[in-house]
């Protein structure tokens, strides 16, 4: 399955000191995508080859928390954890745990 897409994303920021932060957003996704799968089944000489494919698109909307550290003034870290609203075509749930490495030039 391939995917490609847009993420457009909508968030608040809460400062709780100089070194900690926590975040609360939510996300929209519109994705593109490309489903292909074969098969093949031999028995004796005769071999029997089977494939499907799908394209087509749709939108999924998630919701996050992020909770970030400033190890010193340029340089964090931040564990991100996101889970759907509403599922894309032909997928049950989408959870996304992330670990991010912030840099402020």
């Amino acid at each position: 399955m391939e995917f490609d897409g847009i993420r457009v994303g909508l968030g608040r920021s809460f400062v709780h000191n100089n070194k900690l932060n926590s975040k609360l957003k939510i996300n929209y996704y519109d994705i593109d995508f490309d489903e292909s799968a074969a098969a093949a089944v031999t028995s004796g000489s005769s071999t029997f080859k089977a494939t499907a494919s799908y394209s087509g698109s749709s939108d999924m909307l998630t919701i996050g928390y992020g909770l970030g550290y400033m190890i010193n003034d340029k340089l964090g870290l931040e564990l991100d954890y996101e889970q759907s609203i509403n599922e894309p075509t032909n997928i049950d749930e989408v959870k996304l745990l992330g670990l991010n490495l912030i840099y402020k030039f």
